[in-house]
């Protein structure tokens, strides 16, 4: 398993550094690590599935979702987004226009039948973030190791 710390979740996704910590602390949502810091002088270590997370709600952010939507979305979504392949927000008259989220796992895909009462939606192609942060997260480690290898 990869770990990763702040400063290295921030070059990976590409994002303020400030941001992933504001992210991890609750503001103004709340992205728990892997493996939280306990104690004075300890850091919170990130592993790849906490990266897919933080890129999701980068994502949501940058799609015009509210804070609480967010937190819901990930709350729902739980550690299972490695395994998602869309995640589908929707209202509809049969649960009096109330926000659903609708998770899609990658093996299903869009394989599933049509569903009724669809009044709106947003649907996130949560595979082609994974993708994207895995594609960064090796270039990471390949510059990482063209670095190492410079002082062999």
């Amino acid at each position: 398993m990869n770990v990763y710390m702040q400063s290295q979740v921030a070059e990976i996704l590409r994002m303020p550094l400030a941001l992933v910590k504001n992210w991890t602390i609750g503001r103004p949502i709340t992205i728990n690590p892997a493996l939280p810091a306990h104690g004075s002088g300890s850091r919170n270590l990130y592993n790849n599935n906490d990266l897919y997370k933080l890129a999701l709600v980068r994502q949501l952010y940058k799609d015009g979702l509210r804070a609480s939507v967010i937190q819901r979305v990930l709350d729902e979504v739980g550690d299972h987004i490695h395994s998602l392949f869309l995640v589908l927000l929707r209202s509809s008259s049969h649960n009096g226009g109330q926000l659903e989220v609708v998770q899609i796992p990658t093996a299903q895909g869009l394989g599933g039948g049509k569903r009724r009462g669809l009044i709106s939606g947003y649907v996130l192609n949560v595979a082609v973030i994974k993708d994207e942060t895995d594609r960064h997260i090796a270039e990471f480690w390949d510059e990482k190791q063209r670095a190492f290898g410079s002082y062999q």
